[in-house]
């Protein structure tokens, strides 16, 4: 089953191989960067400057994404676009600004890499999002529609975001989710945002990301 997720916009040219082989090029360095310095990466852009007054959640998110490098994924039945939110907030870290906007809403969010993912606490369990059942593993790899291997993809499971990995120079990836019937969620710059059910486990689930420009 496959759900449409919003995200900030990306300004750039159309989508051709020679753009795809960058985008993987570019990958590659960002994965590398991430192995040596490790969480350190982001932390300098995490400080951010921000006031605005009554405004939704969504708009919130969009005067985040310009004066930073993050973007947000979030469905729009889970961001409530009647809740208004005030905030100014000088020289602050994201963290501080997203827990005072979510405040009282039944939302909460992890930082993977640049994206920001926001969803729903679970009732029945508000630590983990999840009804507590057998963890299920999976592992395989991801490719291009030409079935070129991409690296430094975002794999994270929907329900528990903090469960997330990226896929290495080979595309590959591994990650122990929650449970079974769990929606493994696929995020990649330049890429469509893809979900995948996973009802047991597997150790070679090839997953194919389209590109978000038409030919």
């Amino acid at each position: 089953m496959k759900k449409k997720w919003f995200r900030g916009n990306l300004l750039c040219e159309d989508g051709t191989s020679k753009f795809l082989k960058v985008m993987k090029i570019a990958g590659i360095l960002l994965l590398t960067v991430f192995l040596q310095i490790s969480g350190a990466t982001f932390s300098q852009n995490k400080i951010i400057s921000i006031k605005v007054d009554n405004v939704s959640l969504p708009e919130l998110f969009k005067v985040i994404q310009k004066q930073s490098d993050f973007d947000f994924f979030f469905t729009p039945e889970t961001v409530p676009a009647e809740k208004r939110v005030s905030l100014n907030e000088k020289d602050s870290d994201i963290n501080d600004v997203l827990k005072v906007a979510l405040e009282d809403t039944n939302l909460d969010y992890k930082i993977v890499d640049t994206d920001i993912v926001i969803f729903e606490i679970d009732e029945n369990n508000p630590n983990k999002g999840t009804i507590q059942q057998q963890k299920t593993a999976v592992a395989g790899t991801v490719t291009d529609e030409g079935g070129e291997p991409l690296p430094g993809v975002n794999v994270f499971d929907k329900a528990d975001p903090s469960k997330g990995v990226i896929t290495d120079y080979d595309g590959n990836f591994s990650i122990e989710l929650g449970s079974a019937n769990s929606v493994l969620v696929f995020s990649y710059i330049g890429f469509q945002t893809e979900e995948i059910i996973i009802n047991e486990p597997s150790n070679n689930l090839n997953v194919i990301l389209k590109s978000d420009f038409a030919d």
